[in-house]
This record gives structure tokens, C-alpha cells and sequence, in this order.
């Protein structure tokens, strides 16, 4: 299937905090705008649904800077959680059966965990 729009930049996290929000925001896109036929839609929806630009989303889901306390509490509110929800890894933030470790499955963020160890840092 051809696919029409921007192509999608791999992930670049270079904090833990940035890969858990991608995490979150993933799973948030999968599970609450899933019904729309396209990424792009579904990050339209999340975007006007929280009051935030729609590349404040992208960023988000890439790992691209650092999103204000503002923005993160938009979208998750618009979500359905709250800021420090985001702060979580997502397996004990969502409690449902219906649980979602976005499409890096947590690979990003265990990596990240691994090369912080490696360097003498906390993971």
C-alpha cells in the first residue's frame, strides 16, 4: 500500500522521561483514536481534543525536545490521565486488559536503561 504524507522520523530519545511520554502518547493515539483511518487524523484528533498544536503531538511521539508541564497535562487530560501518569512506565499506569506499550513495545526506553547503566549512570 502506498502511503501518502510526511514519512515518519525513527525515535531519537535521549532521556527516559521523553521515551515513557512517546509510550504513553502511542498507546493514547492506539487506544482512544484508533476508530480514525490514518495517523495523521488520529493525531488531529488528539491535538484539537487537548488544545495543543498537532506537531506539539509529533514531537511527543519522536522524542523532539521537551514538552511544557502545560502541554503534557493537555494531552493527557485529553486522554483521560494526568500528567503524572505520563511519568510512569506504562505498565503500572494503565489497568486495563486493554494494555499498550506503544509501537516500540518498550525497546526504547530499555535501551535507553542499558546504555544509562553502561555509562555508570541510573537507570
Amino acid at each position: 500500500m502506498l502511503r501518502m504524507g510526511r514519512p515518519r522520523k525513527p525515535p531519537q530519545f535521549d532521556n527516559p522521561l521523553s521515551a515513557l511520554i512517546a509510550e504513553h502518547v502511542e498507546a493514547g493515539l492506539t487506544r482512544y483514536f484508533g476508530k480514525y483511518r490514518t495517523r495523521t487524523l488520529q493525531i488531529e484528533a488528539l491535538a484539537t481534543r487537548a488544545s495543543v498544536g498537532e506537531e506539539t503531538i509529533r514531537r511527543m511521539l519522536v522524542g523532539e525536545g521537551s514538552p511544557s508541564v502545560d502541554n503534557l497535562e493537555s494531552v493527557a487530560k485529553a486522554m483521560g490521565a494526568d500528567a503524572a501518569t505520563f511519568l510512569k512506565p506504562p505498565e503500572d499506569s494503565v489497568k486495563d486488559s486493554t494494555k499498550s506499550q506503544g509501537k516500540h513495545g518498550g525497546a526504547a526506553l530499555e535501551r535507553h536503561r542499558e546504555k544509562s547503566v553502561r555509562q555508570g549512570g541510573l537507570a
